[in-house]
């Protein structure tokens, strides 16, 4: 889990503006949801 929100940090750090908004976004809800996937089993 923390290594995942580290990737995104570093993701956020290489891309500009909105668009890395929109990817760190996207990425946080995919992680969220196979996280709670993972925990309803």
């Amino acid at each position: 889990m923390w290594q995942a929100l580290r990737d995104i940090a570093d993701n956020v750090k290489q891309s500009p503006g909105v668009e890395a908004v929109t990817g760190v976004g996207e990425q946080i809800s995919s992680k969220v949801s196979d996280f709670l996937g993972r925990l309803g089993g």
